[in-house]
């Protein structure tokens, strides 16, 4: 951790000396990913978050957007904190901007593209469904197995992607992760765009992408109640209740006893 926390010291020294000189200070930009490995760390969590929050509060700097709740290659900004200005605490939201499925442009078709066109995409990347887009963002609407599937039970035309597609569902990438779960648990996806202003589609997020992020943020809690059950099963099967009182109240340095009951 020592090269991360200078490398902190050295920003902190060269934005206050220009701030005496009164000269605007020059913000440093780094990807999250790059400022864990100034501290050799390849994901965030509870051994080094806590030591780089402590650290920039420390040294009176702030990043923006927040390095714990931002997406793992987005940049952010290290600046110093002005005089009289009130540090705001970091958003503890995760976002659907922390997937990376948020930020890469999905495979879509267009509206009149044949049937064809977009079951070979759906196929040949094994999607399940295909965003229909017309030009730059103007989003037409959703093609999926299951609405080519619909059409075709039903007898209907579905020799063209316009007569199989239906209405999208869309969030912005700030949107909460918890309120997109009963979309995607519905609907399978969801379109996300740059924001409710921009309707720029910059990603898609499906119920595979959330269940990796559940399993990245669940799985430390998971594993530690397993362990935690095993120490109790050790302790029941070793000792009685009446023993393991006895020892907490032992006086310090004196002998205790070891044994084993079960195998």
């Amino acid at each position: 951790m020592e090269i991360g926390d200078k490398w902190l010291e050295s920003i902190a020294h060269e934005m206050t000396a220009a701030h005496e000189t009164q000269t605007e200070p020059k913000p440093q930009r780094i990807t999250v990913r790059g400022l864990l490995r100034k501290y050799n760390y390849s994901k965030r969590g509870t051994a080094i978050s806590p030591h780089i929050r402590n650290k920039l509060d420390e040294l009176n700097l702030r990043s923006s957007p927040d390095f714990e709740t931002a997406w793992f290659d987005e940049r952010i900004t290290i600046s110093l904190i002005g005089e009289n200005v009130e540090q705001q605490q970091p958003d503890p939201t995760h976002r659907v901007s922390i997937l990376d499925a948020a930020h890469r442009t999905p495979v879509s078709v267009s509206r009149d593209d044949p049937i064809s066109v977009a079951t070979t995409k759906m196929l040949f990347h094994d999607y399940s469904q295909l965003p229909v887009i017309q030009g730059a963002h103007d989003v037409k609407g959703i093609i999926s197995w299951k609405t080519i599937g619909a059409r075709l039970s039903l007898h209907r035309p579905c020799k063209h992607v316009y007569e199989c597609m239906e209405t999208a569902k869309k969030v912005a990438k700030t949107t909460p992760l918890f309120d997109v779960i009963g979309t995607v648990a519905d609907c399978g996806y969801v379109l996300v765009q740059e924001s409710d202003s921009n309707s720029t589609i910059c990603g898609i997020v499906t119920a595979s992408d959330l269940s990796n992020e559940f399993a990245k943020l669940a799985g430390p809690f998971l594993l530690s109640g397993q362990i935690e059950g095993h120490l109790r099963n050790l302790v029941h099967c070793n000792f009685s209740v009446q023993e393991i009182q006895t020892e907490c109240t032992r006086p310090e340095g004196s002998e205790r006893k070891t044994h084993q009951r079960c195998g």
